[in-house]
């Protein structure tokens, strides 16, 4: 293969890789960064935790209206909070 480019088409190319490598490397720096790795982790734990109320407040609903299966989920949820409760401020009073 034999190449047939100007000084100028090879120094745009050179630029252009230039720009692409620059661009992977602040990408890879942006993914190891602390900081950026802690703001994308809250930003993870928002999302879940807002699914998880609005499933919470649907079960609830269902559970006012007589959902048997709804209200399972609401009594063993309700459990699970007391006796974690109950855990901590065992711990606290120890």
């Amino acid at each position: 293969m034999s190449d047939e480019r100007t000084p100028e088409q090879i120094e745009a190319d050179l630029a252009r890789i230039r720009e692409e490598m620059t661009s992977t490397v602040d990408e890879l720096v942006n993914q190891i960064n602390p900081k950026e790795n802690a703001k994308r982790a809250v930003a993870d734990i928002k999302e879940v935790a807002q699914e998880t109320g609005k499933k919470a407040q649907a079960t609830i609903g269902e559970a006012k209206q007589g959902d048997p299966k709804a209200i399972k989920m609401v009594a063993i949820a309700g459990a699970v909070v007391l006796l974690v409760g109950g855990l901590i401020v065992r711990k606290i009073l120890r």
